[in-house]
């Protein structure tokens, strides 16, 4: 994919971390609106699951309890709310974000776990795929050949998911789209969604886990859900860097034409705080009404950030 220049982009991954992280601060009294209902029932359903659900010493070949399993799928249900709002928070004006990332799932993030679910499918095929001759050739030489099929499955998967803040966002996009999108920066995207969350999480997911101290385990909970949300904003803030390069005139960053919660991209988008419906003059009382484009304009403190754009 080029610009409309003939030009290809470079994410930027010093500066894309550093806006991602300023944003999250600059605007923390929205983040804690938006995320810290859900992030807290996160963090309390993680706990149990921690503190009394989970075996101390797991037997292999056995499946986990009951409990720990129905833990493990509210967590995924309340992560993705979390995920689909954070794409949007960072992405679209304050007008189009939703009250708060704790509410019911809508077509938009079963669409984000389809997508998702996509994803892993073709991450684990391509490793299974590789590991194949690694069988045939034995170590230690099978063993680099299955190592390079993991890491050549993390740069797929990190190619292939720039796009998942255009799905959370309500608007449809192919797998072909996301590849075409990020051509020459697999190895940024790598460091920006696989690495960096990584990083991020990996301090505060050992003191959740291996720490006998009640608080200090609810405050690693806590810690590595804010550190995920940081890592989906950088996510986001490297989708908007590509978009505004390869497609500076997109309707998908632009407030008017973003899907609301609920919608898709060619339904009608709901009208924002300052929208007046204005009767034409002169015109009978049946005509049609016409909504003014008098949209907020975009701007750093209430919509998305525009430092990056092309």
């Amino acid at each position: 994919m080029k610009s409309p220049l003939g030009l290809e982009a470079r994410l930027p991954v010093i500066d894309i971390i550093k806006e991602s992280a300023v944003k999250m601060w600059q605007q923390r009294q929205q983040v804690l609106q938006l995320f810290l209902p859900v992030i807290l029932v996160m963090t309390m359903i993680d706990f149990l699951n921690i503190t009394y659900f989970t075996p101390d010493e797991p037997v292999a070949g056995e499946l986990p309890p009951v409990e720990s399993m129905a833990a493990n799928l509210l967590g995924l249900l309340f992560t993705l709310l979390m995920a689909t709002a954070a794409h949007k928070f960072t992405l679209l004006d304050s007008a189009y974000w939703p009250r708060t990332a704790l509410h019911l799932p809508g077509r938009h993030e079963v669409r984000y776990f389809v997508r998702f679910l996509q994803l892993v499918v073709i991450a684990v095929a391509v490793v299974v795929i590789a590991s194949l001759p690694s069988y045939a050739i034995g170590p230690p030489v099978g063993d680099v050949v299955q190592m390079f099929g993991i890491f050549f499955a993390i740069y797929v998967l990190a190619r292939l998911s720039v796009t998942l803040p255009e799905i959370a966002l309500g608007h449809r996009t192919s797998l072909g789209r996301a590849w075409d999108m990020s051509k020459n920066n697999g190895g940024a995207l790598v460091l920006l969604v696989v690495i960096l969350p990584v990083v991020l999480t990996l301090p505060v997911t050992i003191m959740a886990v291996f720490s006998q101290d009640m608080l200090v385990r609810l405050i690693g909970i806590a810690g590595t859900y804010f550190a995920t949300l940081l890592a989906l904003i950088v996510m986001s803030t490297s989708y908007q860097f590509l978009l505004n390069f390869y497609e500076p005139d997109s309707p998908v960053l632009k407030g008017r034409n973003a899907p609301a919660n609920g919608q898709d991209d060619d339904d009608e988008p709901p009208r924002g705080p300052n929208d007046e419906v204005q009767e034409p003059e002169g015109g009978d009382d049946d005509s049609e009404p016409t909504p003014p484009d008098n949209r907020p304009e975009n701007s750093g403190q209430n919509g998305r950030s525009g430092s990056f754009d092309a």
